[in-house]
């Protein structure tokens, strides 16, 4: 008998109980048994968490969550102008347990928005605070350590912001903890940067103008390539020097069902998980990195609420693709 992980592989937000009018979204726990890749529902797997956090995300161990829960009463102390919209904080679910500790950060108002990444060994935290407000926008990234969430490390770009509209893949550790990949733009501007910052000092130590991240998983495991988009071309970029590699089978990045291939995560291997969906189906494919093919891990029925699709995944996706060679 096959005993289920104490994470999970990914999360995925489904809609349920539509009706002509409405419906209602619920996230999913992917994990893997008996039956294959299988979604549970929130409430089948951390009912005792209570209702799930906003712009939820999924650590790389697959074994805590990240999103955005109300502030306590008192605790918003922002200004008049940021009352209008309830201040929300950041807290961490561990999946095993259910516990659900809260963090430091703050996100208040319609002009800040939090983005956010557990870093492989879920030690530490990286934060990214942009502010929108006119005049003022700049993107703080905080990466805090250990229980007590010590700062070890925080650095401001001013004139940069983060987008605010897909939370799965704008910012990302590398497999080893030493790197984090950033998304990042200056307001008004139409395309994208990545930058590849020095985790312990937040130094740039790669920069690739108009491309941005493709998939959670964007790192290789070897923490030398990354999945990136270049002027709506899928590439990998090769960190060291900056060269990005054509990827033939990819032909555009979430674009408009039936929608073409798209790299959610690189795996060992030379495999990549893949996304490939319609208006009815979704499934995530172990693909051969040179071919783009390979056999179907996972399928899953959509609605025609169900747009558009959020979905983050974790590395325990490599005991499932690991198990391929047996």
């Amino acid at each position: 008998m096959t005993s289920e992980p104490a994470g999970a592989l990914g999360i995925v937000r489904l809609y349920v109980d539509t009706t002509p009018v409405s419906a209602t979204p619920t996230f999913q726990l992917l994990r893997h048994g008996e039956d294959g890749v299988v979604p549970h529902r929130w409430e089948s797997v951390l009912a005792a968490a209570g209702e799930p956090p906003r712009m939820l995300v999924i650590s790389p161990s697959g074994r805590t969550l990240l999103g955005l829960v109300p502030a306590p009463a008192g605790e918003d102390t922002g200004n008049a102008a940021e009352a209008a919209e309830p201040a929300q904080r950041l807290v961490v679910v561990d999946i095993a347990t259910a516990r659900t500790t809260p963090t430091a950060f703050l996100q208040r108002g319609p002009t800040q928005h939090l983005n956010y990444a557990m870093s492989p060994d879920d030690e530490h935290l990286a934060v990214a605070f942009t502010d929108y407000g006119r005049g003022r926008e700049h993107l703080r990234i905080t990466v805090v350590s250990g229980a007590q969430q010590q700062v070890s490390v925080e650095r401001t770009f001013s004139g940069s912001t983060m987008r605010r509209d897909e939370m799965d893949y704008l910012l990302q550790w590398s497999p080893d903890g030493g790197h984090l990949a950033v998304t990042t733009g200056v307001p008004g501007q139409a395309y994208e940067s990545v930058l590849v910052l020095d985790a312990r000092t937040l130094e740039t130590v790669r920069a690739v103008e108009t491309a941005w991240l493709m998939g959670s998983l964007s790192w290789s495991p070897e923490g030398d390539r990354l999945a990136v988009v270049d002027f709506h071309r899928p590439r990998l970029l090769h960190v060291q020097d900056g060269r990005l590699e054509e990827v033939s089978w990819l032909r555009s990045h979430r674009e408009d069902p039936p929608r073409g291939p798209q790299i959610i995560g690189l795996m060992s291997g030379e495999r990549a998980l893949v996304l490939r969906q319609t208006m009815k189906r979704l499934r995530l494919i172990a693909a051969s990195l040179a071919m783009g093919e390979g056999p179907v891990l996972a399928a899953l029925r959509l609605g025609e609420f169900d747009w558009p699709i959020r979905l983050t995944v974790s590395r325990q996706w490599e005991t499932v693709t690991g198990a391929l060679d047996a």
